[in-house]
């Protein structure tokens, strides 16, 4: 017989599909070859699985056997728990598991299958450290979806959160400088050619400015040891949530899973 491959990689389960005869197929998002898939076969005249399910939100080291070609799923052979997070796993408060399911719903959809992204696995592991140890599930959610979009070379535009027009104040979007910017911020960031004109620029609470600058790659590692109210964040959340909605529907194709979790907004 020829010899079993294997291959030692860092995970984290993103999502679990039942499969036949009882089997489960697991997503991990793993460090060193993007998302792969491996199945769990529950043994014959057994209703519980060889191999116990790993919880979605710990970080492991697995050892893999390598897919065979016909198809193309892993193995589980040896694994040893990295980190726990058992607060988000038992799902109790809701809104840290329900931030953690939206940035694995994320990742799996919008990540191919051996397409390794060692910067987001980073994020996804730090976001997931964070809402364990109690960090504002919505500002993290937030800084991730900045740093995705980021990270995925989208470009940036003008927006318009108001709807009344005569109240209409503009933003500026700019992953690649960090986050949300009003006019009078990326006037020392942007050159005038570059922006389109606009009658006024938007006033900012130092509040509102701190928690800007929050979102900067260089603060993403901090969020753990810093405070914020989660209502100063807030506002920033259906914005951003209508960015992600104009440049990644024609990818994701469905955006019920971020939808689901937005506030129902007045007409």
């Amino acid at each position: 017989m020829p010899e079993t491959k294997t291959t030692l990689l860092t995970a984290i389960p993103l999502a679990k599909f039942e499969a036949k005869s009882g089997s489960h197929v697991l997503s991990f998002f793993t460090w060193e070859q993007g998302q792969i898939r491996a199945i769990v076969r529950t043994a014959r005249g057994k209703k519980k699985p060889s191999v116990p399910l790993l919880p979605l939100f710990s970080t492991y080291e697995i050892l893999f056997t390598q897919p065979r070609q016909a198809d193309g799923l892993y193995e589980l052979k040896e694994r040893e728990t990295v980190t726990g997070r058992q607060k988000l796993n038992s799902g109790t408060p809701l809104e840290p598991w329900a931030a953690a399911s939206v940035l694995s719903e994320l990742l799996l959809r919008t990540t191919e299958k051996e397409d390794p992204h060692p910067y987001l696995f980073s994020m996804l592991d730090k976001a997931l450290d964070c809402m364990e140890s109690g960090d504002s599930p919505g500002i993290l959610l937030t800084a991730f979806l900045v740093k995705f979009l980021e990270h995925m070379g989208y470009r940036p535009r003008w927006e318009s959160p108001e709807a009344n027009l005569s109240e209409r104040k503009y933003w500026w979007f700019d992953p690649a400088l960090g986050g949300l910017f009003t006019q009078k911020e990326i006037g020392r960031v942007v050159e005038e050619e570059e922006r389109p004109s606009l009658r006024k620029p938007t006033r900012t609470s130092s509040e509102e400015i701190a928690i800007i600058h929050r979102f900067r790659l260089s603060k993403f590692e901090e969020i753990e040891g810093n405070e914020a109210e989660v209502a100063t964040a807030k506002k920033w959340v259906p914005l951003l949530g209508d960015y992600v909605e104009y440049h990644l529907e024609t990818r994701l194709k469905s955006l019920d899973f971020w939808k689901e979790i937005q506030p129902k907004r007045k007409k």
